[in-house]
């Protein structure tokens, strides 16, 4: 399910997931870092601090591609806590993930969760997670892909 949030919280949301496989055992999720103003451009697709929310089946293949709008450098991970640069899924992480990507780069990465929990989807260049650039992400026991805003 693809949820909508207001028009202001999010423009990108509708954009976000695709499940283009036959066998419905796989994701591509675009994500845009720094996407406009809010906090100050730490936010992903113009959300942060846990207000984009993603979750995806165990064993399902990911595929996620990320591309840097803003001015400074930012990377996408998948990480397994609050406080820590550790990847959750052998994978999960755009190339040079505490370094980040140049305005205007893109990068992808493809993992496949192996066990079920909340994780989180973060910049992991210094700083960013704690500026508020992270959103929710789960990964279900079954089920469907799902992105929504809160």
């Amino acid at each position: 399910m693809i949820s909508s949030a207001s028009p202001t919280a999010n423009p990108n949301l509708a954009g976000i997931l695709h499940v283009d496989d036959p066998s419905g055992q796989v994701v591509t999720l675009d994500f845009q870092l720094a996407s406009g103003p809010s906090l100050n451009g730490f936010n992903i697709n113009g959300l942060g601090k846990g207000r984009l929310q993603i979750a995806v089946p165990v064993t399902w293949t990911v595929h996620v591609n990320c591309q840097n709008e803003g001015l400074q450098h930012h990377s996408c991970a998948i990480i397994q806590g609050t406080q820590t640069d550790q990847l959750a899924f052998p994978g999960a992480s755009t190339p040079s993930p505490l370094l980040g990507m140049a305005r205007g780069e893109s990068n992808s990465f493809t993992f496949t969760p192996d066990r079920v929990g909340s994780f989180r989807l973060t910049c992991l260049v210094p700083g960013h997670m704690e500026a508020g650039m992270w959103a929710s992400f789960e990964v279900t026991a079954a089920g469907s892909p799902t992105v929504d805003a809160v």
